[in-house]
């Protein structure tokens, strides 16, 4: 694999620091009794809203954290949904959304999370993506009162373990990305060569990107050529992949880590034969599997809602003083969508993905 230094790429050695966090199924088999908390929230999540059984005092506050100028619609409908459960059980809250700019700004982020905490908000969402966070977070457990919901990680840090944020929440990305390389293996059996787009550097991309390569290279039919950092941006996209295809006369796959970056991939299908995936199934990768010639072959649709859904339970249980009814960690189902899924199909599961932010809703 060749190695490229670029002023707006990153091309990275494949390491990675998953022994700092308890994987989804292993934090289970460590600690069995949150399996019925789970099964029994799960429920609560499924279900129609039910109102609050007490009077509260006063409205509980909410701050969240949001990356903004996203094509990916996951966090707009989280809010819109977060919302939406809590007017129909009756919560009484007032929901502050602070946007934080995207791109592995690291700097900005942690001064919009200590404007957060700042606020002294009852619950503050937001994620956790590089380490920098985990040092703002820490002090926050270590010394205020305000319960941490991380938001789009499912995977509780190890060095954390005698004093968690109070819910990790989201959609399991090892879970989605072993679809997505399922699916690969059912269209390219006899393997082949193969790029890896990552978003910035930190979490998500270690989750997604780098457990793609783990699971592609059990099996020596798979060459990885390149890998980049593009931070989602469209312009690093296409230079990444300007580069790609002036270094490699044939490339079989590309792995996507976030829904920006395979919204700009596809372009490039046009003049390039290759497999490509989504991440996530929100409405712009949707659009793009049903109409575009030449657009994503293939993604991993989450149930979106599920997650706000669940947030807006599991603060519902804490105020009515069920604090122990509510799991360590909720990871949403996940359902593979490819250009062959029918569209009554496609229908189906944006009504039960959406069911609270779906804008007729």
């Amino acid at each position: 694999m060749k190695i490229i230094c670029a002023a707006l790429l990153l091309v990275i050695s494949f390491t990675t620091s998953s022994d700092e966090y308890w994987h989804y199924q292993d934090y289970l088999n460590k600690y069995p009794h949150q399996i019925s908390i789970l099964r029994s929230f799960k429920e609560l999540v499924e279900n129609a809203a039910q109102e609050i059984s007490i009077k509260q005092v006063k409205k509980t506050k909410i701050v969240m954290i949001y990356p903004e100028d996203q094509v990916s619609d996951y966090w707009r409908r989280n809010i819109m949904a977060l919302k939406k459960r809590l007017i129909e059980s009756k919560v009484a809250f007032e929901l502050e959304v602070i946007p934080t700019p995207t791109g592995g700004n690291i700097k900005k982020e942690s001064a919009k999370i200590l404007e957060a905490i700042k606020k002294k908000p009852d619950y503050l969402i937001f994620t956790l993506n590089v380490k920098e966070h985990s040092k703002l977070i820490n002090q926050t457990l270590a010394y205020s009162p305000i319960k941490l919901i991380l938001l789009n990680i499912t995977t509780p840090l190890k060095s954390w373990e005698k004093n968690q944020p109070f819910f990790y929440v989201g959609f399991d990305h090892e879970e989605g990305t072993q679809k997505l390389i399922e699916e690969v293996g059912r269209r390219l059996p006899n393997g082949g060569s193969y790029a890896v787009l990552y978003h910035s550097k930190g979490y998500v991309s270690k989750m997604r990107g780098d457990y793609a390569i783990k699971e592609l290279s059990k099996d020596r039919k798979w060459k990885l050529v390149s890998r980049y950092y593009t931070d989602a941006n469209p312009k690093k996209v296409e230079i990444a992949l300007k580069d790609l295809f002036s270094r490699n006369k044939k490339i079989d796959l590309i792995i996507s880590c976030a829904t920006d970056i395979s919204l700009k991939a596809q372009m490039f299908k046009a003049d390039h034969k290759f497999l490509l995936n989504g991440w996530g199934g929100g409405s712009a990768e949707i659009d793009s599997l049903l109409r575009t010639k030449n657009g994503i072959d293939f993604s991993v649709m989450r149930m979106n809602d599920d997650s706000a859904i669940a947030i807006a339970e599991a603060i519902k249980l804490d105020l009515q003083g069920n604090a122990k009814k509510v799991p360590q960690i909720f990871s949403g189902s996940m359902t593979l969508i490819t250009k062959e899924t029918s569209s009554p199909e496609i229908s189906s599961l944006i009504e039960k993905a959406f069911r609270y932010s779906n804008e007729r809703n």
